[in-house]
């Protein structure tokens, strides 16, 4: 390498520094990606359905709306807690909450 060539008409050196930050954006990526988003289902009419299916039925239905639910949070790596009769927590990470406005749009 030429010297003349990397000193300025003033006689200073120019030095160009680069830091890779690949490392510090995927970790930054992944942080949020992995953040946990919390969910709140209510079921609509649920006591509804509840009096006015025959009491055979009744543990078959009810057991058909859990096995819906988990099934769709199953779908998307979520976990599904149910805490009332006709209410339940669902909790996500960022990356399928995401997904799941998306398709909801």
């Amino acid at each position: 390498m030429d010297i003349k060539k990397s000193i300025s008409q003033k006689g200073n050196i120019i030095m160009l520094y680069w830091v890779d930050d690949t490392d510090r954006i995927v970790l930054e990526n992944r942080y949020e990606d992995e953040k946990l988003g919390i969910c709140i289902a209510y079921v609509d009419n649920y006591d509804e359905v509840k009096s006015n299916t025959p009491e055979v039925n009744r543990p078959l239905v009810l057991a058909e709306i859990d096995k819906t639910i988990s099934a769709y949070a199953t779908k998307y790596n979520g976990f599904m807690r149910k805490y009332e009769n006709d209410k339940y927590l669902l909790i996500f990470e960022n990356k399928n909450l995401q997904i799941i406005q998306q398709k909801k749009v």
